[in-house]
Order: structure tokens, then sequence, then C-alpha cells
């Protein structure tokens, strides 16, 4: 696992300047450098809790106070459990609890056989291409199916630190800088040698907020404990846009400490940003000066063959910084299939609206329309849809997004009828068909008791993939149907 660099009770240290005094530097808690600053108000406390004293004699029993559920209650709850009904389980076990809020389904309800087995595996999948809301719908779905299915800890929480991190994007890209701090701060865990992008963006929003020696700290932190030499060069040129020279001079000192080998690589790196900070202080070149050069083509061209390969994050380094219309179009793609449609969406945004070449400005549309929809934003797609020009097949893949988000919203809202409506409408755009939304399909006729086409849907896509979610639909459609009948 690799080196954490979280912010709260951690003991990861680094060491600060050294005094003035000339004293050997002193270890500090990371810690302290998401700390607020000096001065600023506390953090509202919770509530005070009553000082301790003789604890209050039970409460008399009230006219009217809930009723215990006893073993004749549980009847219809044991059937639907029977007939494998799960829908029904679980808003009986919802009337019960308004009956009696403590009770519990005891032990033997599923009568010595388990309720739909749950795989996480899909879950994960989906953790894995960043399609973080579906994951919840589909949480909800898996409850519903099956009430006595509760999410493994380990998913809920990487699922609310990728949220959070998403979070903290918006926040930098919108330039929120006192939310990019605070949401750091919420969620510590998001500033780890896993996640340097969380750390570089609250790092920036410290320089922003001009608490210079927090964003300081954090790149220190990169530096000294991540054991990535790219990530630790990054850290280094993206440092030396807001910090001193003196500090930067301690960043490269320690870069080359901890690159052993390779510390002539942060040689290099250390001559260029010096050279780039005089050059900066130089006369702009007069008008009329010659076109990109070779080596910019050069570079150009390996930006789009790291893309095309699919090395993103070669992509995103061989094009930080380009001008040209060209690189910056390649550099939003590359955010856009890193799953950072914030980012991907700036971008396409930009050349879009900077009157370039028209096939240019053409997909710069089509970008922007794809990341605007991958952000959940999909009224405002359809506007830029209504107003653009594409392809017939890009046309038709937007549109076909667009009412599969807008079907899955209205299956997750309960409104199935909908649901399928919009998945129809779908379908008819020629859009390909997508394994989600044919069990999204069986789940919302499954809900509407069309019990015999829910079978068919999921039966449809077992023959193609068995996997534990078009088995379990498989499941309960046939238990709708012995119900039913």
């Amino acid at each position: 696992m690799r080196p954490s660099l979280r912010f709260a009770a951690t003991l990861i240290m680094v060491a600060l300047p050294a005094a003035a005094s000339g004293a050997s530097p002193a270890p500090v808690l990371l810690a302290q450098a998401i700390q607020p600053p000096a001065g600023a108000p506390a953090a509202t406390p919770p509530a005070e809790q009553p000082a301790a004293g003789p604890a209050p004699s039970a409460a008399p029993a009230v006219p009217g106070a809930p009723r215990r559920i006893e073993e004749r209650d549980l009847t219809a709850l044991r059937y639907y459990v029977e007939i494998k009904d799960w829908n029904r389980v679980e808003s009986e076990i919802r009337r019960l609890r308004a009956i009696d809020p403590n009770w519990q389904p005891p032990p033997d309800l599923m009568g010595g056989q388990a309720g739909p087995a749950v795989n996480e595996q899909e879950l994960w999948d989906l953790f894995g291409t960043g399609r973080y809301a579906e994951i919840r719908t589909r949480i909800a779905q898996l409850r519903q199916a099956n009430p006595t299915y509760t999410p493994s800890a380990d998913l809920l929480r990487q699922l609310d630190i990728a949220e959070g991190q998403q979070k903290l994007g918006t926040a930098s890209e919108t330039a929120q800088w006192q939310a990019v701090v605070d949401q750091a701060r919420q969620q510590p865990d998001l500033l780890n040698c896993a996640r340097t992008d969380a750390v570089w963006r609250t790092a920036e929003a410290f320089a922003r907020l001009q608490q210079t020696a927090s964003a300081f700290d954090l790149y220190r932190s990169l530096v000294g404990t991540c054991s990535n030499l790219q990530e630790r060069v990054a850290t280094l040129q993206k440092a030396s846009a807001f910090l001193s020279a003196d500090q930067m001079a301690q960043l490269f000192d320690l870069a080359k400490q901890r690159s052993g080998t390779d510390a002539g690589a942060i040689d290099q790196v250390q001559k260029s940003l010096e050279a780039g900070r005089r050059g900066a202080q130089r006369t702009p070149a007069p008008r009329g000066a010659p076109g990109p050069s070779r080596a910019a083509a050069t570079q150009g061209a390996a930006a789009d063959a790291a893309k095309q390969s699919g090395a993103y994050a070669d992509c995103l380094r061989l094009t930080d910084g380009s001008a040209t219309t060209g690189m910056r179009l390649t550099r939003a793609w590359c955010f856009y299939e890193l799953d950072r449609p914030t980012e991907a969406s700036s971008l396409f945004a930009a050349v879009r609206s900077g009157g370039g070449a028209t096939a240019e400005v053409q997909d710069a549309t089509y970008g922007l329309i794809l990341a605007t929809l991958r952000r959940g934003l999909v009224d405002d797609a359809q506007a830029l849809i209504d107003n653009a020009t594409l392809t017939g097949r890009q046309h038709n893949e937007v549109q076909g997004e667009v009412l599969a988000q807008l079907g899955t919203a209205a299956h997750q809202s309960g409104d199935y009828r909908e649901a399928l409506r919009l998945f129809d409408a779908r379908d008819q755009t020629g859009a390909p068909p997508r394994r989600d939304i044919q069990l999204l399909r069986g789940f919302a006729l499954y809900n509407l008791r069309r019990y015999r086409e829910a079978l068919d849907t999921f039966l449809a896509v077992d023959r193609v993939l068995s996997t534990p979610d078009s088995q379990e639909g498989v499941r309960i459609a046939r238990g709708g149907l012995i119900g039913f009948n």
C-alpha cells in the first residue's frame, strides 16, 4: 500500500524549516497543514451533554405506546420470504417497524434459506469507471431486492472519498478556494499519495488564499513522502507557480535526497524551472514571431499518440501549459477519459468559444456534451444538443445517453412507467444495447408486477453473461410469477 498523507491523527511527520536561531527542524504532524489559521472562528461544537448524575427512573408506561411484535404478526412476512417477493418483504418490514420501532427481524426469518446472493464485484466495476451515482442507484436496488443486504464498509468508505474528491475538484475548477480547503479538512483521507491531484488542488487553494505556509507544507509532504518520481516532478512544477525561490530550493533539496540515483532528473527540472522564472521577466517576443517549432509539433504528435494508446497521464504531462487549439483539445479528451469531466468541460468550452476550425469546434462541442452528461447535468447537455452541429452518429450517441440518464433517474424515483418509456425512446435512437439499462428495465417491469416480461428481460441478459445481478433478477421475477399465480 502506498504511504498515506492523512491529515488527522496521522503519524507521518515532516520537518519544518529550521528556526532563525539555527536549531534543527522540529518534526510536526501533517495535520497542521490543514488546520484553520489562528484567529479563525472555531467549529461549532456538538451539543453539550448533561452533567453526570443519578440515572432517571424508568418512565411509566404511556397509553398508546408501541406494542410488541409477536410471532402471530409475522405470518405475511414469512409468506413473502417463502415466495421470495423481496419487494413485499421490505414493505412488510417497514409496516412492522411502524408498529414497534425497536423490532428487528428474527434470525430464523429466512427459514434456513439465504436471500438473493449479492456479489459486490459489479459495484466495484462501476467504481473503477467512476460511475458513483450509478453505484448509489444499484445499492438502493439491491436493498430493495434483499432487505438483509448491507453494503461493505470498505465500499461505502471508498465511495464517500471518491465523491468527496469530485466535490473538491469541482470547487477547484470554479475557483471556490475556501470550499476546496473545507472539503479537504472534512475528508482528510483525500490527501494521500494515491490522490495527488486532490493534494495539488488543496495546496493551490491555500496559496490562492494567501496561506502559503500551508501550501508549502502540502507540496513538501508529497515530495518527501510519495515514492513516484513522476509525481514528485509534477509537484515541483506545480509548486513553482506559488512558492518563493527559497521554498522551492528546499523542495529541490528534499526531492534530490528522496530520488537517489534519479536525482539527475530533479536537477534538470530545477534548471528548467529556474530558467522559466528568469524568462518570465524578459520582454515578450515581438509580433510576427515564427510559428510552432519542430519540437512543439513533435510534442503534439506524442501527446496524440499517448491519447490514442490510452496513456492519459502521459497525455496530460505532454500537454501541460500548451496554448495551441489542437493540444488543448487533446488535453480535454484525456481529462475526459480519466473521468475528470469538470476539467474536460472547461477546456472543451474554451476551444468551442475560440472560433477555430469547424472540425475542431464540432469535436469540442461533442466532447463538451459528453463531459456535461458525465457530470450529471442532463438539462445543460440537452440545451447544448439542441443548438449543436453534430454528425448523425454523435447526435444519436449523446441523445441516447440523455435518455438513459433520464430513465435511470425516473427509475430511482420510483416512476417505473416513465423509466420504461424513456428506455424505449433510447432504443429508437439506435443507441447500442447496454446491460445496465436492460437490468433496470427488468427491475422496472418487476416493480410494475409485469413478472413475465421481467423474467424474459432478465433471462435475455443472463444468457449473454450470467452474473449475480442477472441471476438475482431471474430469481425475483420467477418468485413474482409464483406469488402472482
